[in-house]
């Protein structure tokens, strides 16, 4: 079961502009990628620095058994941000949004 400070870890990945900064790439490209290989810890600190350090160790704990399996952002038209994840260990999925 997912603890609360993987949830809220989680929640904010969900609001990380992925289309912005994971090297140019489109969706697609990251679907099914951990968030340790989606170089997690550089998108986030590159987006908000003081957010990336108040998470950092939360994040260096789960970065590996993570990986987004969705993703939608429609912020610039009806301002829906939403980010399935799955625990690669348990296959639990946790939407935020």
């Amino acid at each position: 079961m997912i603890s609360e400070n993987e949830y809220r870890i989680l929640s904010q990945l969900t609001y990380i502009n992925y289309e912005k900064d994971y090297n140019g790439k489109i969706t697609d490209d990251y679907l099914g990628l951990t968030l340790n290989e989606l170089k997690i810890d550089e998108v986030m600190y590159n987006q908000s620095e003081n957010t990336y350090l108040h998470w950092q160790p939360e994040i260096d704990k789960i970065k590996n058994d993570w990986k987004i399996i969705e993703y939608e952002n429609n912020n610039y038209s009806d301002g829906f941000v939403g980010v399935a994840f799955q625990n690669v260990n348990t296959d639990e999925i946790v939407v935020g949004f």
